[in-house]
């Protein structure tokens, strides 16, 4: 499973999202579920912004911003969130960070979460 990530800084909403996957990540069985970051600009400044909050992602870096096309990413519906399975089905996606968004993003975590 993957959940597929779309932001950009500067963004409230992006950052307070970031914060929250950063708590969940730590959760989820990276066996079982892959988060990928996708940003497109100001590349140098999410790099030193990760670096900053120590936060380790896998990152694509969009530069012709090829991915947000393809996706149909607006900067105005950032961040986006898509969940695909591992036969590249689109299970879900949600447009902006709220607290429904929170909640969704618990359930695929618990639902791939660390057995202990």
């Amino acid at each position: 499973m993957t959940l597929l990530v779309f932001w950009n800084l500067p963004s409230a909403a992006c950052e307070a999202a970031l914060l929250e996957i950063k708590r969940l990540a730590r959760r989820a069985d990276p066996k079982k579920l892959d988060i990928i970051h996708v940003f497109s600009k100001q590349s140098a400044k999410v790099v030193q912004y990760l670096r900053w909050k120590k936060m380790q992602f896998t990152c694509v870096y969009d530069h012709d911003e090829e991915l947000f096309e393809s996706y149909r990413i607006q900067e105005e519906e950032m961040p986006t969130f898509y969940v695909i399975d591992d036969a590249c089905n689109l299970l879900e996606r949600w447009i902006g960070y709220d607290e429904e968004t929170l909640q969704e993003m618990r359930k695929l975590v618990w639902k791939y979460r660390k057995r202990e």
